[in-house]
């Protein structure tokens, strides 16, 4: 409800509402109790654009009419407004139970100002996540007036990177990257499971422990008569080993850091930069999982979207060759040289990615 106060003078009879918006006047019945008024449960309706839009203060001027009388000036307003292309998908795809989040509804409105159809809303905030659009995700672009607002969203820029790119320190995995671009989706009416879906890129052996490198890593010229290591967990047989040394408990992963470096007491593959991530040209290159978000077009087809990456694939071929091997943590320590001293190491066994078949695209 808009309160509108009238001195401390007591209202009796019939009140109406007019508020003239850009010129045109809306008249409501207006709901009087003892010395202020308001608008009855469903507010004020005007004609509203019809297309994506942003106003930071839309100017309201009000009025008041006792019994159908004379129209007396009561002040003006003024009003955030969000005009989205359809009611916002709260329920399916955002929280289930919350209204919309102002963050999602300034980004999404901002970044598709102008645009009156599904396809054209998509291809605007999917301009802001595409990693060849110079002008890069900021936290300014969620949060209005934020005081980091000047501050790059980062894919695995730091240590403290989490699920959640807009708190501190606005470095997001790629769970996160994949919410902000589905729920500004939402806000402007697309729906979780009819018009997008969240799909997971894993090895098809992750539940025996396997990962997955995403590109570019090189695996070093090693005589053919090699013995190939099968691992009792994968079943597979794996064609190069790096060893790092031996923390108290046993490693979950290859010992990444932010900066997409890795630290070996001796290695048969070698990190090289690879695919840059949002704000990070070098980003973390090994997972169990990975998350992006598959987007029906018009047409009845689909493409598959990775805002971690900025990047849009067509097919699963095209996801499969952005993912160079495999890696398996060994299950026992083992003994290495290094400068000379014989140390306690973790090994780690790598395979290439030959033809994709080992890699499982869950949608």
């Amino acid at each position: 409800m808009i309160p509108v106060f009238v001195n401390d003078t007591p209202i009796s009879g019939s009140v109406k509402i007019k508020a003239n918006i850009k010129g045109v006047d809306y008249v409501v019945d207006g709901v009087s109790s003892d010395d202020h008024i308001t608008t009855d449960e469903n507010g004020i309706e005007f004609e509203a654009d019809h297309f994506v839009g942003y106003e930071e203060k839309r100017l309201i001027k009000w009025s008041v009419s006792f019994n159908d009388g004379d129209w007396f000036p009561v002040g003006e307003s003024g009003h955030k407004l969000f005009f989205t292309l359809e009611d916002p998908a709260v329920g399916v795809g955002i929280t289930y139970t919350d209204p919309p989040f102002e963050k999602y509804l300034y980004f999404s409105c901002n970044k598709a100002k102008g645009k009156s159809s599904r396809t054209g809303v998509l291809s605007a905030i999917w301009n802001a996540f595409d990693i060849n659009n110079p002008e890069k995700l900021k936290v300014g672009d969620f949060l209005e007036n934020n005081i980091d607002e000047e501050k790059l969203i980062t894919y695995y820029g730091t240590p403290e990177t989490s699920t959640n790119c807009l708190t501190e320190p606005f470095d997001g995995q790629c769970t996160a990257w994949v919410s902000l671009l589905t729920n500004a989706l939402a806000h402007q009416g697309f729906k979780r499971l009819v018009d997008y879906k969240n799909v997971t890129i894993g090895s098809i052996y992750k539940n025996d422990n396997e990962c997955f490198l995403v590109k570019n890593w090189q695996f070093k010229d090693l005589d053919p008569s090699e013995p190939l290591f099968l691992h009792p967990e994968s079943n597979q047989y794996y064609s190069h080993s790096n060893y790092t040394t031996a923390p108290e408990i046993q490693p979950t992963s290859i010992g990444n850091n932010a900066t997409g470096h890795y630290f070996w007491t001796s290695e048969e593959v070698f990190e090289r930069p690879g695919i840059p991530g949002q704000n990070n040209p070098n980003p973390a290159s090994d997972f169990c999982y990975h998350e992006i978000a598959r987007i029906n077009l018009d047409g009845g087809v689909y493409a598959y979207f990775d805002p971690s990456y900025g990047v849009k694939y067509n097919s699963h071929s095209e996801i499969k060759n952005t993912i160079e091997g495999f890696y398996i943590l060994g299950l026992s320590l083992e003994e290495d040289e290094v400068n000379g001293e014989v140390i306690t190491v973790w090994p780690f066994y790598f395979r290439k990615n030959i033809d994709g078949s080992s890699i499982l695209i869950d949608e």
